[in-house]
């Protein structure tokens, strides 16, 4: 496969739908990109505090998902979030569960991902660490070699006493795996 031939299939891939509105019409979702999957999941993050912020989510979901049938572009940029929130209640939640059923961010996606962690046991550490860390487990992944997620697992293991992945990760009581991925930002 070329390069040309992987875009198309890539860009074929992503799924749209079509959602009636009792009393209001007919509204394009499509699914996001990664890019736009990027961006989503930085507007739930406050840099000023730097804590998860979830305000607004069902409209940021939205908004990153609703197409302008004349442009066949977003209909709202990352600034006008406030257009979305101007909708009616029913409208949002009829387009909202639509959006995250096309991203993979509903009940049935959060079962299949944990069913996911519970067969591959590698996964699971991949977000032990991240957690750990404060980082995302894609950064994880960039950073760490096969051997080096080896000999970090084998340390969480032998530190907490387990052999088998926690069902409930344990806390980092100090912060010390925390500071040290911040300074590595920093």
């Amino acid at each position: 496969m070329n390069k040309a031939a992987l875009m198309a299939a890539m860009q074929a891939a992503i799924r749209e739908e079509t959602v009636p509105v009792d009393g209001v019409g007919e509204f394009r979702l499509r699914e996001m990109t990664a890019g736009a999957r990027d961006q989503f999941d930085r507007s739930l993050f406050n840099p000023e505090t730097q804590q998860p912020d979830s305000m607004h989510y069902q409209s940021k979901l939205v908004r990153a998902c609703l197409v302008d049938s004349d442009t066949n572009q977003l209909m709202f940029g990352p600034t006008e979030l406030d257009q979305v929130l101007a909708f009616h209640p029913d409208t949002l939640d009829a387009l909202f569960v639509v959006a995250e059923r096309l991203n993979g961010l509903d009940k049935a996606a959060l079962e299949r991902a944990e069913k996911k962690l519970s067969e591959h046991p590698t996964r699971f550490w991949l977000f032990e660490i991240a957690d750990r860390w404060g980082c995302p487990v894609s950064w994880v992944e960039s950073q760490l070699t096969s051997s080096e997620l080896t000999d970090w697992v084998a340390f969480y293991k032998r530190k907490s006493g387990v052999s088998d992945p926690p069902s409930v990760p344990p806390s980092d009581p100090s912060g010390a795996e925390t500071a040290h991925f911040k300074a590595v930002l920093n």
